[in-house]
Formats: structure tokens, C-alpha cells, sequence
């Protein structure tokens, strides 16, 4: 044990080229810089010095970072790690530093900005109970956040963040909750506030199905084109509790002669319905415009060119 003691003391007073990690600090003093990324806490450096020298450094003992002052890190990208040897050369004395591994290290800095980014829920993203709807405007409060970070990051947001509602149940009655507000997580990147209050109305809808009325418009008044329908089936959901308010034995769809297709010699017939109605099909959707003198029903020439 003694004289592996001795060798071991002889071997600290001879002189070694090595490759040891020393601790380092970079810093900037433009105004409103943050690193994107960190930069690095160490660097990989070859050296030359006496035993117990190394052996100290190796160890952490009075080993101080280097603190390393950066200029114009928005136009630079790559810095040569040469150019930091007089800076470890001043602060440790004991040792020469021969060079830094590796030549060329990036770091990436932004400018600090601030940016209103809008936000905005689809409609369709909200998972609604069976026969339930959406019946109102989706109102968001704020409708947009102030998102201020490193300006590749804030920038990376677009001009809209969409948020998302996630509920255990479907729902089936009036909303109004605060929900987060989703985006990529990054320290160096933070909205004004975390959370936004979404709220809207919630009904229940009925599913019925209606024969009306066919009624004609700009049709030529001598019968030359006519159609042979008089109805068509109306599919629609209507809000639960409008069904006794809302007159539907009123309705009818209108075909416009003006209006058809003429390659095909179709009219798509128009049903005028409030927002209260929705799912809204017509069967058929199309009705087939006939030409010729048409003998039958001329009583209701009057509706045709109505």
C-alpha cells in the first residue's frame, strides 16, 4: 500500500497532456436575447499541466467557469472554439490549454417578442350527446392570447391556436368552462394567461320527415317546359323546444326555371328554412325539367310561372 502511495505521489508530479471538461457560462448583453437552446454547461478541452494540476481539475477543486461574452448571436450561428482559448488560458494558469474539442460549437439565440395569436374552437371538434346540437355562437373570452418568447418559437405558432374541449361525457346542456390553452411547451415561450372561458348554448333535436308542396317559378306560361313532381320530402331536425312554436304545415320547396341546369335539364328545389332547422335533406334533390306541350294539370299554370 506504501508503495503504491509513493508511485501514485510521483505520478502527480510529472506532466500529462489530457482531455478534461471544464465548466463555462456563455453570455450576451444585446437586450431581449434567450438562448432557443441551452447552450452548453462544459466543454471538452485538451491540456497540458502537472499531474496534481489535472488531478484537481478533474475533481471540481477550484475549478471556476469560464464566463464567455458573445457578440452579434443573431447574425452568428457557429462560433470557433478557438477563439475562447485566451479567455480558459487567463483564468487557469496552472494548466495549458492546447485546444478546445470541438473547433466549431452552434448556438442558437432569438430576439424576445410579443404576438397576439388568435384562438378558435371548430364546432365539429365538440363531442355532442345523441340528437344534442350546438345552438348559439361559440364564445371565447379573451378571443385571442399574447404569446411573448424567442421569436422562432412565437413565430411557429401561426396566427391562430385552435383549443380543444376534452370532457369525460358528451355533452348535452349549456356549456361554460375555462380550458387550457394547448402549445408547444418550451421555457422560453409563455401566453399571458394559461386558460380561456368557452361558452355556448346546448339543445335537443327532433328528427322528422314532411311531404310538401312543389311550388313553380319562371316557368314559360305556354306549358313548353313543365314538371311532372307536385312534392317532395322534407328530412329535418328541428329544435325540441320550437316544434310548437314553429309552423310547419307552411312549408314548400320552390324550383326556379331561371335557375336550371342546363346541361342536364334539372332544377334544384329550395326550401327556406330559420336556423332552427338543421340536418336538412331533400328528397329527391334534383327534379328532371320536361319539354313539350304539356296537356295534363294546366290548372296549375298559375303556380308555374308564379
Amino acid at each position: 500500500m506504501i508503495a503504491t502511495l509513493i508511485w501514485f505521489f510521483n505520478a502527480l508530479n510529472k506532466t500529462y497532456t489530457t482531455r478534461i471538461n471544464l465548466p463555462v457560462i456563455f453570455k450576451t448583453k444585446q437586450q431581449d436575447i434567450v438562448a432557443v437552446e441551452e447552450p452548453p454547461s462544459s466543454l471538452e478541452v485538451e491540456v497540458t499541466g502537472q499531474g496534481w494540476s489535472l488531478f484537481r481539475k478533474n475533481m471540481g477543486i477550484g475549478v471556476e467557469p469560464v464566463s464567455i461574452d458573445l457578440m452579434n448571436v443573431l447574425r452568428v450561428k457557429y462560433f470557433p472554439t478557438k477563439n475562447f482559448l485566451p479567455i480558459f488560458s487567463i483564468q487557469y494558469k496552472d494548466i495549458r490549454i492546447n485546444q478546445i474539442v470541438p473547433d466549431t460549437i452552434a448556438l442558437n439565440y432569438n430576439r424576445v417578442i410579443s404576438k397576439p395569436i388568435h384562438l378558435f374552437l371548430r364546432p365539429s371538434q365538440i363531442q355532442m350527446r345523441e340528437s344534442y346540437q350546438v345552438t348559439s355562437l361559440i364564445r371565447l373570452e379573451p378571443k385571442e392570447v399574447i404569446f411573448t418568447g424567442a421569436s422562432s418559437l412565437v413565430n411557429q405558432l401561426g396566427d391562430t391556436l385552435f383549443l380543444r374541449i376534452e370532457e369525460d361525457e358528451e355533452i348535452s346542456e349549456n356549456y361554460e368552462k375555462l380550458i387550457p390553452i394547448r402549445y408547444p411547451k418550451h421555457p422560453h415561450l409563455k401566453p399571458e394567461i394559461n386558460k380561456v372561458k368557452v361558452s355556448f348554448q346546448v339543445s335537443l333535436f327532433v328528427q322528422h320527415n314532411q311531404l310538401i308542396p312543389i311550388k313553380t317559378s319562371g316557368f314559360p306560361l305556354d306549358s313548353s317546359a313543365y314538371i311532372t313532381e307536385n312534392a317532395v320530402v322534407l328530412e329535418y331536425w328541428l329544435r325540441k323546444d320550437k316544434e310548437n312554436r314553429i309552423r310547419t304545415d307552411t312549408l314548400h320547396a320552390v324550383v326556379d326555371f331561371r335557375t336550371r341546369n342546363k346541361l342536364d335539364s334539372t332544377l334544384v328545389p329550395i326550401v327556406r328554412l330559420s336556423k332552427d332547422f338543421k340536418n336538412i335533406r331533400i328528397s329527391p334533390s334534383k327534379i328532371k325539367i320536361h319539354y313539350g306541350k304539356h296537356t295534363k294539370n294546366r290548372s296549375n299554370r298559375g303556380h308555374r310561372s308564379g
